[in-house]
């Protein structure tokens, strides 16, 4: 079996490549996009996984329902990060955080493989992190300011809260749902 340090390891050594092999443009190296975006994978019925544990059966949180307990999910989740380079048609795979439960938020695992993409490969000038509304939050957030990475996310606004001006920098976004860490 390959062991998530192997593939960190094979992930490294195949990207240094790549870039060694000068078919990384020195204009995506000098100012990179790193995309992160995880996604849920449904588990079979029967419990084959060598890693399944018991908080990998928990309902996810969702945002969007009145239910504390959210969307009942049976699986786990993945996210990876990825040098994304739109101009030229191709995202390459850097790293991959830990599989985890599907009820994981990826703010934690996300603001984790940032930190390690930065100090894992010199040769790339990380500018900028994508992602969706979940990096909007601590403790990728800090995570990306420490870095002086700027964040791209979806907006992510909150009706309940966008009236207190002084949690608008613990939160990291204004009233707009825009980013006020830059």
């Amino acid at each position: 079996m390959l062991g998530k340090k192997c593939l960190t390891h094979l992930l490294v050594q195949s990207m240094n490549l790549v870039q060694q092999a000068e078919l990384i443009p020195p204009s995506v190296q000098s100012a990179a996009t790193a995309g992160f975006d995880g996604q849920i994978h449904d588990a079979p019925s029967r419990l084959r996984c060598h890693q399944v544990q018991a908080s990998c059966y928990q309902p996810t949180p969702t945002r969007q329902t009145s239910s504390p307990q959210g969307e009942g999910r049976y699986g786990y989740r993945s996210l990876p990060a990825q040098l994304v380079a739109p101009t030229w048609g191709v995202n390459w795979t850097l790293d991959e955080a830990e599989l985890a439960p599907a009820n994981t938020h990826e703010e934690s695992l996300a603001g984790d493989l940032l930190r390690r993409v930065v100090g894992e490969y010199s040769w790339l000038r990380v500018t900028t992190a994508v992602g969706d509304a979940g990096l909007g939050c601590e403790p990728f957030v800090g995570v990306a300011c420490e870095r002086g990475v700027r964040r791209v996310v979806d907006l992510r606004a909150d009706p309940r809260a966008d009236h207190d001006k002084d949690a608008w920098g613990i939160r990291g976004y204004d009233d707009k749902g825009w980013s006020v860490c830059q």
